[in-house]
């Protein structure tokens, strides 16, 4: 593996990158927005993310970097917030997948924060990457005013909260995936400290969850999965391992400050148009919306 990795890291960095666009906001995104129409949110994650985790154990097996040490437990904490990021992303991405991907800027803003002054990714930094911060952060205010003024549409503050807590999650996870590429933690104990960690969280929470429909009669009931809900889980659960190590492939050559304001544009421009036109989500903006979304 480290032979290999070793050839990986010769590869220009617009190629794991690129790479990453196409599977993650396209083929991804579009199946989890399937999923998040789907009633069971918790227990889908926790099938899913035991699927991630058995690949990336499986991996790392293989590979001989199935080991524990401090970075193992530290990245099995940052699993922990992304546990809880996938709740709320999913849950707003059932509102609107179209809104939801053009208000995920902040974790991209944060992870390039962090970055720039935690690793030292800030002298990649230039004057049009920070106006373009500007402007999405002007973005997600006018659209949380406009909602909160006219109460036109269902996303109402409950989603923003969703938007906000996932943003700040998943903020310091993108960067745990910059400073650990950096730092050049193997590819494969990084997947099976993240996807372990993530997997426990759920686990715990689908736990958690029964015990409270048990004992109060309260909680999201459990339904049962069909063969067809299965293999699409696996699919999906494959094509996330497969972006979280192109994402660190891609971090381990080039900076945060340069990545990440490519991944932000992208975010924001092709899951919003796979929502507007796949699952018809443009009949919910007004001519308002439509406004901020140019912006």
């Amino acid at each position: 593996m480290s032979s290999l990795w070793h050839v990986l890291l010769g590869v220009h960095w617009l190629v794991p990158l690129s790479m990453y666009i196409v599977i993650a906001y396209v083929g991804v995104r579009w199946a989890g927005k399937h999923l998040a129409n789907q009633p069971d949110h918790v227990k889908r994650l926790t099938v899913n993310m035991g699927l991630c985790a058995f690949a990336a154990i499986l991996l790392a097996f293989v590979t001989g970097d199935l080991r524990f040490n401090n970075s193992t437990y530290v990245v099995m904490g940052v699993g922990v917030l992304n546990a809880f990021a996938n709740i709320a992303q999913w849950r707003a991405t059932r509102i609107s997948m179209s809104k939801t991907s053009m208000l995920s800027f902040g974790d991209d803003i944060i992870a390039i924060l962090l970055a720039w002054s935690i690793v030292g990714d800030g002298r990649y930094l230039n004057a049009m990457s920070g106006v373009g911060m500007v402007l999405c952060l002007l973005t997600g205010i006018l659209f949380w005013w406009h909602d909160n003024r006219t109460k036109a549409s269902h996303e109402t503050s409950s989603f923003y909260l969703l938007v906000f807590t996932y943003c700040v999650f998943w903020g310091v996870a993108d960067f745990s995936v910059r400073y650990f590429a950096f730092n050049q933690l193997p590819v494969a104990q990084f997947l099976f400290s993240w996807y372990l960690g993530t997997f426990l969280t759920m686990t715990v929470v689908f736990a958690v969850r029964g015990v409270l429909r048990v004992m109060v009669g309260n909680g999201e009931k459990s339904v049962p999965f069909t063969r067809k809900d299965h293999l699409f889980l696996v699919a999906f659960s494959m094509g996330i391992v497969i972006c979280l190590a192109l994402q660190f492939w891609t971090k381990s050559l080039a900076p945060q400050t340069v990545v990440g304001p490519i991944l932000l544009v992208s975010e924001a421009i092709i899951p919003t148009i796979i929502g507007w036109v796949i699952f018809h989500e443009r009949k919910e903006f007004d001519r308002m919306q439509w406004a901020f979304s140019v912006l």
